[in-house]
């Protein structure tokens, strides 16, 4: 869609309300608003991609302490401080304790510092020389435990935090659309096929006996595998026996065992130039993600120069920098969903999908072109609407992306060229 497309009337007045409400602001509420209403944990999700989560007060998380004490101190008969004094050991996963503990009390209770091993330590000698006796059980109990519990985070609430998560997860990029196991396998791909393995791929011939990689270096058709010694041709890929007198010219293409070996020849290029299609879309991508810093600080000072140069104002000019803010987040979309069209069988639904990719983007590409033209000071304010109008399109097409991938994952739509995690 190009820069002139016409927007409904909903459209158009989304974007008359941000503007009253950009002159109406001193400093940027709007985009704050909502920042705010995103960071809000109160608020529950509005989309189907997003992720339902809890966080919990200080007081709730104290609750929450005393009730996993309580349960462990009843189902395994000990006081509440030995109890206390596991979790900690476990770092507070209640699940996990109780299968611990019913595999072997003794050795849970002797690596959580409540008791000592059978065998008493030997005597240390201190720097003086003379022989120290063990550390005493209470003091196990007191010592063992602690340098474990500063890397839990429900027991030891920070000062002046007043909310907490309930759940930790290790940190990880974003990959909406794509599922967890889809981006694994696509990340172990791409490790797997590094440009070494694609140009031995692309740039030599595997023999037809034992599969070994062959390089031509030289000019002669016929070909002799060092590791199998086997003699072929390597234009037609069948056995050199067959040619006969035929040294140089290979009248032999057709016959079963040359078309037999090209095949599996044509369907290993074939591999390779589909993986390097959805691969190079999806690196591409994410070189002008790693591009990001540069990108905003050319942004910032065009949205100096135009302060200069024309009668906008600091909040008026930051439909740039919210331009650049959509065209990273959607190209973050888009890379993953490279990663999840090659994984995708043929078919109307993965078709339906790569449309949806086409449109949006295209729709990025433009508003990338719009931010990095050079601006007339004369026409300030048409660059501006036409970067505001097209932010909204991306924005739209963005949300159908992620809201389609989304709901095509829990109605079952989505299928596999290969087994995927969580999927029959």
């Amino acid at each position: 869609m190009s820069s002139n497309d016409e927007y409904s009337d909903d459209e158009v007045a989304y974007y008359d309300e941000d503007d009253e409400m950009m002159d109406d602001e001193d400093d940027g509420s709007a985009s704050d608003m909502e920042l705010d209403q995103l960071h809000d944990p109160s608020r529950p999700p509005t989309k189907i991609y997003e992720v339902e989560y809890q966080s919990l007060s200080q007081s709730e998380v104290e609750k929450l302490i005393s009730s996993d004490i309580e349960y462990i101190s009843s189902v395994f008969g000990v006081d509440p401080d030995e109890a206390s004094l596991m979790l900690r050991w476990i770092n507070w996963n209640r699940e996990k304790l109780t299968e611990k503990f019913m595999d072997n009390a003794s050795v849970v209770s002797i690596a959580a510092g409540i008791a000592l091993p059978e065998k008493a330590p030997e005597r240390a000698a201190s720097p003086s020389g003379r022989s120290q006796p063990p550390i005493s059980s209470s003091s196990r109990a007191t010592i063992g435990p602690f340098r474990n519990s500063r890397r839990v985070t429900p027991e030891q609430p920070k000062s002046g935090k007043t909310r907490i998560l309930e759940r930790l997860t290790p940190p990880v990029e974003d990959s909406k659309p794509v599922i967890c196991a889809v981006a694994r396998m696509w990340l172990q791909k791409c490790r797997d096929d590094s440009e070494t393995a694609n140009w031995i791929k692309s740039n030599t011939k595997e023999c037809s006996k034992c599969q070994s990689t062959i390089e031509k270096n030289g000019g002669c058709n016929h070909m002799t595998c060092k590791k199998c010694k086997y003699e072929f041709c390597w234009v037609c890929m069948g056995p050199w026996s067959e040619h006969g007198t035929s040294w140089y010219n290979c009248n032999r293409y057709d016959e079963k065992a040359s078309v037999d070996a090209r095949d599996a020849q044509s369907k290993s290029r074939a591999s390779l130039e589909r993986y390097l299609h959805y691969y190079n879309r999806w690196a591409n991508h994410e070189q002008s993600k790693k591009l990001s810093v540069e990108l905003y600080a050319k942004t910032e000072k065009k949205m100096e120069e135009m302060q200069v140069t024309s009668e906008l104002s600091w909040i008026e000019v930051q439909f740039m920098k919210k331009a650049v803010d959509e065209v990273i987040k959607c190209r973050t979309t888009l890379m993953w969903t490279y990663g999840m069209a090659y994984y995708l069988e043929r078919g109307n639904e993965k078709e339906l999908f790569e449309d949806n990719q086409r449109d949006l983007e295209r729709a990025v590409e433009e508003l990338s072109e719009l931010i990095e033209s050079p601006f007339d000071p004369e026409v300030i304010k048409a660059l501006r609407q036409k970067v505001t109008d097209k932010t909204v399109y991306v924005q739209k097409r963005n949300e159908i992306v992620l809201e389609d991938t989304a709901k095509g994952f829990t109605d079952g739509r989505w299928t596999w060229n290969m087994p995927v995690e969580g999927f029959d």
